[in-house]
């Protein structure tokens, strides 16, 4: 049975993570490498710890998500240069606070909320010191190698059912039963997931696409409509590499990025 309307709203969040300005300030030097390897080699090393450290790898990612997640959503506003900085981090700790304590779709909600968060602010950050045909060229090698790490040699789903199985410290807070802290190494929401990265490229997509309005908008539409479109090979076969439908954002944009140097 396909997977609406839980994956349906993770295609729109991919969308809306184009359509949010998180660009950050312009500075004096870029860097095109960090553009060419940078989103790739993100997966790779991803994937690679817990290849190599098994459930030590996956634990570590589960930590590292349940602690540097909320600080990057934290400083989405001062990264994206946004009027009212401090509201974000504020957001964030009420966001990390409802994904800790409620249960249930609305505590799912609350992590994808601030994964999204942190995907901007790594955005914002990452996206001005990389110049903007450097940055997309990184994002289809980005698609490539995970399309082939989900389909080639399945090593996507592994490190997925092993985050999934990650665990995390049980904390109470005054005479409150003691709970896990939120689990936020991927985007979980109803019977759907997404990881990382399925986040972050449509984040890096804004950055490529700059400013203005109009073509962030349409690439924000042609992404939701892609990832709508795509999710239906899961009909097929699961997982599907939820990175692809960038690839349309990418197109309907290609000779601003292009032409940006």
């Amino acid at each position: 049975m396909f997977l609406f309307p839980w994956y349906a709203a993770l295609c729109v969040a991919q969308g809306l993570l184009v359509a949010i300005p998180a660009v950050g300030r312009d500075p004096s030097r870029r860097h095109a490498a960090l553009g060419l390897a940078g989103p790739a080699a993100a997966m790779v090393i991803g994937v690679g710890t817990v290849r190599l450290g098994g459930g030590s790898g996956a634990d570590f990612l589960a930590w590292l998500g349940t602690f540097a997640t909320p600080a990057l959503a934290a400083v989405l506003g001062w990264a994206a240069r946004w009027r009212w900085p401090l509201l974000t981090a504020v957001a964030a700790a009420i966001l990390y606070a409802v994904a800790w304590q409620a249960g249930g779709h609305l505590a799912e909600a609350a992590g994808a909320a601030l994964i999204g968060g942190a995907c901007l602010a790594i955005a914002a950050i990452v996206g001005p010191i990389t110049p903007a045909r450097y940055l997309a060229i990184g994002l289809i090698v980005l698609i490539a190698v995970d399309v082939y790490l989900v389909w080639g040699n399945r090593q996507v789903e592994r490190t997925t059912s092993a985050l999934q199985q990650a665990t995390l410290p049980h904390v109470g807070v005054a005479s409150h039963h003691t709970r896990p802290l939120p689990a936020l190494q991927q985007v979980n929401l109803g019977n759907s997931s997404m990881g990382w990265l399925d986040f972050l490229a449509p984040a890096l997509l804004g950055a490529v696409v700059g400013r203005r309005a109009r073509p962030r908008l349409r690439a924000a539409v042609a992404v939701a409509v892609a990832a709508l479109a795509w999710g239906l090979v899961l009909e097929l076969t699961s997982p599907i590499p939820a990175t692809v439908p960038v690839l349309a954002g990418l197109a309907v944009t290609w000779p601003r990025w292009w032409r940006g140097g």
